[in-house]
């Protein structure tokens, strides 16, 4: 018989196998319907669609152009996934645990997005500088994501100062860069902190 350690171990994993088994899906829908829902796909589909529809029908959760649906929905498995591996470990849950795994969860998505937005702005910053077509749907595709960010932060920097284009584009990044590398000193700081309380 298994002991109770064993038990959410074994659990833990389970639900691992299943995020893996969402990523997996999520994956297979970049390349199109004939690979997501092909005959290959289908047990897959019929295993993890309807998890991933749960998340989708909030609507808050998908934007113009992005839906973060797929991510809040693997962060939530990550943070059960978690919970389970905590008490298969320690063989019992604390609340300072469930609010470390919570911050650094609710965090490694943050970060996701500030790399996703750092990332987007670099290659938009090399294109710049390279004079690439401008005027190309993957450049305006990626223009309409970055630009309420990245005038944002050139509102808040500059005030009402003109700029150039590219000028805001290099502080954007400089800002989302910073806010990261702080914020994740500072978020694993205070999760190291919650660890160590006694309750």
């Amino acid at each position: 018989m298994m002991s109770v350690v064993q038990v959410f171990g074994f659990l833990g994993s389970l639900v691992t196998v299943y995020m893996i088994l969402c990523m997996l899906r999520i994956a297979l829908a970049w390349f199109g319907p004939a690979a997501a829902n092909g005959a290959a796909a289908r047990p897959l589909v019929a295993i993890v669609d309807p998890y991933l529809a749960f998340f989708s029908r909030i609507k808050r959760l998908r934007g113009e152009r992005i839906d973060f649906s797929p991510i809040v929905a693997i962060t939530a498995l990550w943070f059960v996934s978690q919970i389970f591996y905590s008490i298969g470990v320690s063989g019992k849950v604390s609340l300072s645990a469930v609010l470390a795994i919570a911050l650094s969860g609710t965090w490694s998505v943050f970060a996701f997005l500030l790399d996703m937005f750092a990332m987007l702005i670099l290659l938009r910053v090399v294109a710049y500088f390279a004079r690439w077509n401008s005027l190309h749907p993957a450049w305006q595709a990626i223009d309409a994501t970055i630009n309420p960010i990245v005038f944002r932060i050139k509102r808040t920097v500059y005030r009402d100062r003109i700029v150039k284009y590219q000028a805001g584009l290099i502080t954007a990044l400089a800002v989302i860069v910073a806010f990261r590398v702080i914020l994740g000193f500072g978020v694993n700081l205070l999760s190291n902190l919650l660890v160590k309380l006694p309750f």
